[in-house]
C-alpha cells in the first residue's frame, strides 16, 4: 500500500510540476537565453492561416536542453517595435527521430520523424501586445505548454506549427529569431603578390550556385597576359630574381589565358558549377602572367567548396494573404527561409 502511495504522490508531484509551466531550463538554438536572436519571422505569428515547420539541425541543441521536453517559450523580436494583441487556434507537432534535415521537402508532412506526435491539439492562444525593448531580448510572452512531455530521441527537431483564424489575419507580430544563411563555402587569402596590390578573389565555389565558380584578379596593367591554374597544397617557394612568390603547385591549368584590356588588370576565370562530389574539398588558387618580359603573380587564396545547405536551422511556410488562402492541414507552403525562432524549453 505504501508502495501505491508514494507512485500516486509522485505522479501528482509530476502533474504538479507540469502544470506550473517552470522557466525555460535552456533555448534552441543554444545560447539565448539573453541573447536576442539575428532575425524575426511572421507566418502563424503574424500571417494566418498558416502553417510553419522549423527544423533544428543538432547542431543547434545544446547539451542543456532537456531530452524530455514539457513545453516551450516564444518571444517577440526585439528589434521590429510593436505588436498587436490578438488570438489564435494553435496546433503543434513534434518529431527528433529521422527527421528530414537534409534536403527538406515544401510538402512539410514527409520531413517529420517516426517519433512524430501531436504535442499540442488545436486550442487558443492570446497573443499579447507589446512596444520595443529598452534593452534585448523580450521576456518570454508566449508559452507553448505541451498537452503531454514529449521524449526527444533523436538528434535533430521538428516543431511545426499550425495557425488558425476565423478570417485571413495581417495583425504584426513577430517571432524572435536566429537566421542561419546556407554554407556558401570558405575563401581566406594569404600572402602578397607582385606587384603588392595584385589582389586576387573567388566566388561561386558552392553546391546549388546558379552561375559557375570564378576566380578573378587585377594584375594592374593593360595587355598582361595572364593563366589560372589550381592546386592540391599550399606552398611558398620564392620565384629567383624576382618579388614574385608561387604559393600552389600547377595541379590543374585553365585552359583559355586572358589578355587583360584595362588599366586594372583585370582577368576572370570560371571553373564550372560545383557538383555535390565537391562538397567539402579544399582547393588553392593562383595566377599570374607576363608583361614585357617581367613576371607577375597573384597572392594566393584557399578556397573550401561550400555544401549549399541551411547552416542548420531552416523554415518551410505558406500562408493566406490579401485574397490567397491557405488551409493549414492541407495546403502545400510555398516558401523556405534560412531562420528558426528561439524556443525557452523546458
Amino acid at each position: 500500500m505504501k508502495q501505491w502511495k508514494s507512485l500516486i504522490t509522485l505522479a501528482l508531484l509530476g502533474g504538479a510540476v507540469f502544470a506550473q509551466s517552470p522557466a525555460p531550463k535552456a533555448t534552441i538554438p543554444d545560447g539565448f537565453m539573453k541573447k536576442e536572436g539575428s532575425s524575426n519571422h511572421w507566418p502563424v505569428w503574424r500571417y494566418n492561416n498558416a502553417r510553419v515547420q522549423y527544423l533544428y539541425s543538432s547542431q543547434l541543441i545544446g547539451t542543456t536542453a532537456p531530452k524530455v521536453i514539457l513545453g516551450f517559450y516564444v518571444r517577440p523580436n526585439g528589434s521590429f517595435g510593436t505588436g498587436i494583441a490578438k488570438k489564435v487556434a494553435v496546433e503543434v507537432l513534434m518529431s527528433s527521430k529521422g527527421v528530414k534535415i537534409k534536403n527538406p521537402n515544401l510538402k512539410v508532412w514527409t520531413n517529420h520523424g517516426t517519433d512524430l506526435q501531436t504535442v499540442i491539439k488545436k486550442r487558443t492562444f492570446n497573443y499579447p501586445a507589446y512596444t520595443k525593448p529598452t534593452t534585448s531580448p523580450h521576456k518570454w510572452m508566449l508559452n507553448f505548454k505541451l498537452d503531454k512531455p514529449f521524449v526527444r530521441l533523436g538528434a535533430d527537431l521538428a516543431v511545426d506549427f499550425k495557425g488558425f483564424v476565423s478570417a485571413t489575419e495581417n495583425k504584426y507580430w513577430y517571432a524572435d529569431c536566429q537566421y542561419y544563411g546556407p554554407d556558401r563555402g570558405t575563401v581566406n587569402h594569404y600572402g602578397t603578390g607582385c606587384p603588392t596590390n595584385y589582389y586576387q578573389y573567388a566566388n561561386g565555389f558552392f553546391v546549388g550556385a546558379n552561375f559557375p565558380a570564378f576566380t578573378d584578379g587585377y594584375s594592374r596593367a593593360k595587355g598582361d597576359v595572364i593563366v589560372a591554374w589550381v592546386g592540391a597544397s599550399r606552398i611558398a617557394v620564392k620565384v629567383p630574381g624576382t618579388s614574385c612568390t608561387l604559393y600552389t603547385p600547377i595541379n590543374l591549368l585553365h585552359p583559355v589565358p586572358v589578355k587583360t584590356s584595362s588599366i586594372s588588370g583585370y582577368a576572370r576565370f570560371t571553373w564550372g558549377i560545383m557538383p555535390v562530389s565537391l562538397a567539402g574539398k579544399t582547393a588553392y588558387f593562383q595566377m599570374g602572367g607576363l608583361n614585357n618580359g617581367k613576371l607577375k603573380l597573384s597572392r594566393g587564396i584557399k578556397v573550401i567548396v561550400g555544401t549549399g545547405q541551411s547552416g542548420g536551422g531552416i523554415a518551410i511556410y505558406g500562408y493566406a494573404s490579401g485574397s490567397s488562402s491557405f488551409d493549414p492541414n492541407k495546403s502545400a507552403p510555398l516558401y523556405n527561409y534560412s531562420v528558426v525562432p528561439v524556443l525557452g524549453v523546458y
